[in-house]
């Protein structure tokens, strides 16, 4: 599997900083927030996209949504307050290619797939969207990679959308839980999914507070990560206080690249070891092991 010119599950980590909505209607904020996952090194920086029609013409969107995180009186308002044009991903777009990101989204109506995928390597398909599979058959259609978390899902449930969709897809395990709590993580699930969706590269996206999670996962063979990013988790909005601010992000891709060092295939016995053995070791016909074969 391949996102732009990058191959999956190559031993290097595909890293994503999740911006998601947490440019907060801004363009500013945005590119910010690219030049935050440029310096800190990730590989993509992924944000939402919904369509305006289908927020417009839905009366559940009428709803009163007024509270400290919201930005409008009703959930329409505060949604078209936070939603980008197509035109702005696609500035975007332009503006994290400069930073040599890949660029992509969560796309969430099936009106937005094909203008979205005019500019974007790959879909990610947000874990509420794990069944709507007119929605996956129209990102399949395009013939580009798949990214599919799979909160909130049963086995069978991933499994039946795998038969689906085929080929060209990675599965992302997480909790919809939001700061997710440890008793509610699910690292011993990158063992299982590993296993049963063998060839298929398997990702964790995050909603712990912090970066150890995110780390292990590696450890334990997950390929991609996802984690949400912020340039202040005190800015208005309800994903800010479950984001890594930019401290934060420079940790967890340095601890990222250092497991990935730790992990490589090596003899037991290494040649920097080798003055240490020489000068530590008890030699000389007083080795209390005795020969060896």
């Amino acid at each position: 599997m391949k996102i732009a010119n990058i191959t999956i599950n190559n031993g290097k980590t595909f890293i994503i900083a999740e911006i998601g909505q947490n440019h907060n209607g801004s363009m500013e904020i945005a590119k910010k927030l690219i030049d935050v996952a440029h310096i800190a090194g990730v590989d993509a920086v992924k944000f939402c996209k919904r369509s305006e029609k289908s927020i417009l013409s839905s009366a559940r969107f009428e709803r009163p949504y007024d509270n400290p995180n919201s930005f409008g009186k009703t959930y329409k308002e505060h949604r078209m307050a936070l939603e980008l044009t197509i035109e702005q991903h696609q500035e975007l777009a332009i503006y994290a290619k400069t930073k040599s990101l890949v660029y992509f989204a969560s796309v969430c109506d099936l009106d937005m797939v094909f203008p979205m995928s005019e500019f974007m390597p790959c879909f990610k398909v947000a874990s509420r969207d794990l069944t709507n599979l007119p929605l996956l058959l129209d990102m399949r259609a395009t013939g580009k990679p798949i990214l599919l978390s799979t909160g909130m899902s049963t086995i069978k449930e991933v499994r039946a959308v795998v038969n689906r969709l085929g080929s060209n897809l990675a599965l992302l395990i997480c909790t919809s839980q939001y700061p997710t709590t440890p008793e509610n993580v699910k690292l011993a699930w990158i063992d299982v999914l590993r296993q049963s969706f063998s060839p298929l590269p398997i990702g964790w996206s995050d909603h712990t507070i912090g970066i150890s999670i995110p780390v292990v996962a590696i450890a334990k063979g997950a390929c991609i990560v996802e984690k949400h990013i912020t340039l202040d988790r005190t800015m208005k909005g309800t994903d800010h206080v479950g984001s890594l601010e930019p401290q934060g992000l420079l940790k967890l891709v340095r601890n990222i690249r250092e497991v990935e060092l730790g992990m490589v295939s090596r003899p037991y016995f290494l040649p920097c070891e080798e003055e240490a053995k020489e000068k530590l070791r008890v030699l000389e016909g007083r080795d209390l092991l005795g020969p060896l074969d």
